[in-house]
């Protein structure tokens, strides 16, 4: 069972955030900054991968996932075997993206192993969507909270308590505000989606 969310009390937690109607117009807003070192954790079949490389043109991706979708029988009422082929997932996502990006780089394995291993103040951005379990998102926002640079971008996706589809509870939001509430880290940006498992954007807090 997932903690309660802490609340979000005070205007300096969210005083600069906007709203914006998609994900994609969330991440398209960062382009100011200029973002060319990015990571995603979670990748799925690459097509928001695909959508962050061509967005901010970047030079390095990097890609943590698991990659065994291809061993799961379907995915959203398509077969693995449509999907991938004779491909593997990993295989199936490199060919997608590697022909976009300079410097594709894959991390097999869970995020709490393979993100420790990237040095601090590496990424312009991380896009974290992994494992929903509290314990694995704190984990997640620990490891980028050190990885991602001081004036860097953290987007979580699926901040929402329950996912009505599994039935399933999520630890997204308990950790988020956590994160928030104990860190430098400030809310910028809220992007919806349809079913409301929407998007939270992160940065530090400017220096007076």
């Amino acid at each position: 069972m997932n903690r309660h969310p802490i609340a979000l009390n005070g205007a300096h937690l969210n005083a600069d955030a906007r709203l914006f109607g998609t994900r994609d117009d969330l991440m398209a807003s960062f382009r100011s900054f200029g973002p060319k070192v990015i990571g995603e954790i979670g990748v799925a079949l690459g097509d928001f991968s695909e959508f962050m490389v061509r967005t901010f043109d970047a030079e390095t991706f990097v890609a943590f996932d698991t990659f065994e979708m291809h061993k799961w029988p379907s995915h959203w009422g398509r077969s693995s075997e449509e999907i991938f082929g004779r491909h593997t997932h990993r295989q199936h996502f490199e060919n997608r993206i590697r022909p976009l990006c300079t410097d594709l780089r894959v991390e097999v394995g869970l995020s709490g192993n393979t993100v420790p291993i990237y040095p601090d103040e590496y990424f312009d951005l991380l896009y974290v969507d992994g494992s929903h379990l509290y314990e694995d998102v704190i984990a997640d926002a620990r490891s980028a909270s050190r990885v991602v640079k001081k004036d860097g971008t953290i987007i979580f996706n699926d901040y929402v308590l329950f996912d009505p589809f599994l039935k399933a509870e999520y630890g997204v939001v308990q950790a988020v505000n956590e994160l928030v509430t104990t860190t430098d880290w400030r809310i910028v940006g809220f992007g919806l989606q349809q079913h409301m498992f929407c998007d939270i954007a992160l940065r530090r807090k400017a220096a007076n």
